[in-house]
């Protein structure tokens, strides 16, 4: 009759609730993906378009002389802005296999900066003067909705960093990073994949979470 016996195993770091493996689980899969800042910054655009309509409905709701949402109407239009240039490219830094123009680093890097430059003169020209506050809560939803403006602007130029920074140094593949490099092995050539880093797909900085195939590896 076998004898059982204990096995101790190993617990899997991205399973663990250690702080340690918890922030290196976030500093791999989440800091460096640009995919997550698209994703706060479509939250943000809802959210901006939904305050806007809920001054608009406030100012309207005055019969004010010269009370039109001009002010609101600019904050919406901010917010339908921001959706419509992040969605296209949160949708496509999935796709690994395309070849289309939204795929791009460049691409991307135009984008955000247009809309983050956009987003800060529209801010700094309506800054200098507001119209007043409607309401008994008009002027804490205005608050609220240049904040999460002023955020976006943030997070845009910090999408834009990780966009580049990402593109320049690409993950690389743990079996691959084994292998000696050209330089070491005394092989000097230029890369053209580094030279070239503005023409390559965004999703290939991004490590592949994608399921594999039944009985394939990811290599």
């Amino acid at each position: 009759m076998p004898v059982t016996t204990l096995r101790i195993i190993e617990s899997d770091a991205e399973a663990s609730l250690h702080p340690r493996d918890i922030w290196n689980h976030w500093k791999k899969h989440v800091i460096w993906d640009p995919r997550s800042y698209y994703g706060v910054l479509e939250f943000g655009a809802a959210l901006i378009a939904l305050l806007s309509v809920l001054e608009i409905q406030t100012i309207t709701g005055y019969d004010h002389p010269g009370s039109f949402p001009w002010y609101a109407v600019q904050k919406l239009w901010s917010g339908i802005l921001l959706g419509l240039g992040v969605s296209p490219l949160h949708w496509y830094s999935n796709h690994r296999q395309s070849a289309h123009l939204l795929t791009r680093v460049r691409t991307h890097l135009y984008v955000l900066l247009f809309l983050g430059v956009t987003l800060f003169i529209s801010q700094i020209f309506l800054i200098q003067e507001p119209p007043p506050c409607y309401g008994s809560n008009g002027c804490e939803v205005r608050n609220t909705l240049n904040t999460c403006i002023w955020l976006s602007i943030l997070f845009l130029f910090i999408a834009a960093f990780i966009v580049y920074t990402v593109a320049r140094n690409p993950r690389k593949d743990p079996v691959l990073a084994e292998l000696p490099s050209p330089t070491a092995a005394g092989i000097d050539f230029e890369d053209e994949t580094q030279a070239a880093w503005a023409s390559v797909n965004v999703a290939d900085g991004i490590e592949d979470d994608s399921a594999e195939p039944e009985g394939q590896l990811r290599l």
